[in-house]
């Protein structure tokens, strides 16, 4: 089982915060990306914005952890500033 720790899952359910808290307490923030599975599908609110895209938004800033910030931004400036692995 511990082996399944080494897996990343990303926050693609759809807006279920309680899916995301028992990923983020199995996997830990360092293990838990960013994601979703169509960005541009699911209509659009009152405000222009693509229902797809505001749920994972909306679910983590529910779930009220200190590490939050790594699942929208850390992730993505660690990986986008590390060296390429050579060919």
């Amino acid at each position: 089982m511990a082996n399944f720790r080494k897996f990343y899952a990303d926050t693609a359910v759809y807006g279920n915060s309680a899916a995301l808290m028992l990923g983020y307490n199995y996997f830990g923030a360092d293990h838990l990306l960013f994601g979703i599975d169509t960005p541009l599908s699911g209509g659009t609110d009152s405000s222009g914005n693509y229902q797809c895209t505001e749920d994972p938004i909306r679910s983590i800033e529910k779930m009220d952890i200190p590490e939050a910030d790594k699942l929208f931004e850390s992730h993505l400036l660690a990986s986008s500033s590390s060296k390429p692995a050579p060919v």
